[in-house]
């Protein structure tokens, strides 16, 4: 059996577009005997184009995510709640358009009943019939015991609804013979029981080992033209994880894998400082009374200086002036140079910008110059970069981009306070240099909004 989780969102987002137009088309016909006029087909266009953006930011098609600690039937309720706020602001902005749509209680009423009923079952529908638990997600993975582990550690950071099954090589399978505690459902070794577990009923196939031997590739082949999926480790981990196995990949990697359009296209590359300068400058616009509202909060709970300046790493490893709003105490970059939950250092203003991202906005500066991104790997200080580049594999290639004010890697993974969070974050970020695209930016704000409303930094 496939198991396309791609295609079940791109499913949802089609039956909540045609829940919200058949529900307000048909209720507005039995109320008034008539199609809808083309004015209002575009003013409810509008509407659920609008509708569908907030659904995003509530992470509503993503069915297993419990994304704010909040489980999908709260999500979906705040996303009837936010139809309806919508609804009734459509109402008072078309309502000398004689747009009968959104005129009439009638139709507001009844089309939101219809609107709630269908939207819950849809859910309902994603949430417990394509569970993985209820469908029985089972992956036969053929590994060496070293990427046997990091795998299962993968998995586990993800909830573990997935049943993983491990066929291991020779020296694998004898190490595990003399190991304690290993937490791996081991099906067997691969010169022995090759054939026999291959043929058993699998979701899919992954090959997290290298150098296969041809008789091996040769009865892959077999099962794969039967239409069992057969994957690739690095593949894996980008169609379902979206980031880069560091462990896995050497230079051949980068030599010869496909993407990679911030690096190669120079037309990309310029359209992309475009649009970063001209939004940085409408975002400096629109939050100026903000920012002015928190430089005071902050000068109040901790005086000055209002912003923290830090020398960072940027494209090219070229060294820039980041700003941010101070959340800390004064100089409390001196001690631990890592972020704790609960860090005693973050004033009571600083916590509340954390949460929320709003200490980044003086960034918005540094992309008008030049110097960062809207959207890129984290802006990271000099000697943090230095002492990663000695530990930790491949981490010189961020910088082969500006780096941004937002970026894949924050919005997937929490503020790093380690290294082993630092590798994590490479490879959300390995993900984003290597898949750029105009649509990867825009679901990187639309994550960024949703983070900011409902504050999950640190």
């Amino acid at each position: 059996m496939k198991y396309h989780f791609k295609h079940y969102k791109l499913l949802l987002l089609f039956f909540d577009v045609l829940t919200l137009f058949f529900s307000f088309s048909a209720v507005y016909y039995f109320k008034f005997g008539t199609f809808l006029t083309t004015l209002e087909i575009q003013v409810l266009s509008l509407f659920i184009v609008l509708c569908i953006f907030v659904f995003f930011i509530l992470d509503l098609y993503n069915p297993w995510s419990h994304f704010s600690k909040l489980p999908m039937h709260y999500r979906s309720l705040i996303g009837i709640v936010i139809i309806t706020i919508l609804y009734l602001f459509f109402s008072f902005i078309f309502s000398s358009f004689q747009t009968k749509i959104f005129e009439s209680k009638w139709v507001f009423l009844f089309s939101l009943l219809f609107i709630s009923f269908l939207f819950f079952v849809n859910r309902y529908y994603f949430y417990i019939l394509l569970d993985p638990e209820r469908l029985g997600i089972r992956w036969l993975v053929i590994a060496t015991l070293e990427n046997a582990k990091e795998f299962q550690k993968e998995i586990e950071l993800r909830g573990g609804k997935w049943e993983i099954f491990y066929l291991l090589d020779k020296n694998s399978f004898q190490k595990v013979k003399k190991e304690k505690d290993i937490n791996l459902k081991i099906i067997g070794e691969l010169d022995s029981d090759f054939q026999q577990v291959i043929n058993l009923n699998w979701t899919g196939i992954i090959l997290a080992k290298k150098d296969l031997d041809q008789k091996y590739i040769n009865s892959l082949i077999e099962v794969k033209q039967k239409g069992l999926p057969i994957y690739d480790l690095v593949y894996f981990y980008e169609y379902f994880f979206f980031k880069i196995p560091l462990y896995y990949i050497d230079e051949s990697w980068f030599l010869l894998s496909q993407g990679f359009m911030l690096i190669e296209n120079s037309a990309v590359i310029r359209i992309k400082h475009i649009i970063d300068r001209v939004i940085a400058a409408f975002l400096l616009i629109l939050f100026a009374p903000i920012m002015m509202i928190i430089a005071l909060a902050i000068y109040l709970d901790d005086g000055l200086p209002i912003l923290f300046k830090q020398e960072r790493l940027g494209k090219n490893k070229k060294t820039f002036i980041a700003y941010k709003f101070r959340t800390m105490i004064k100089d409390a970059d001196k001690y631990n140079p890592y972020t704790q939950e609960n860090d005693s250092r973050i004033t009571k203003t600083g916590r509340f910008l954390r949460k929320s991202r709003l200490d980044e906005l003086p960034q918005l500066f540094n992309i008008i110059k030049g110097e960062m991104s809207l959207i890129g790997p984290r802006a990271e200080w000099i000697k943090l970069t230095q002492k990663y580049e000695k530990e930790i594999k491949y981490y010189h290639f961020r910088h082969l981009v500006e780096p941004g004010l937002t970026g894949w890697a924050q919005v997937m993974y929490s503020y790093g306070a380690s290294i082993e969070d630092t590798i994590q974050k490479l490879e959300y970020d390995l993900y984003y240099i290597k898949n750029y695209s105009f649509l990867l930016d825009l679901s990187i704000l639309i994550k960024t909004v949703r983070i900011v409303l409902f504050g999950r930094g640190r």
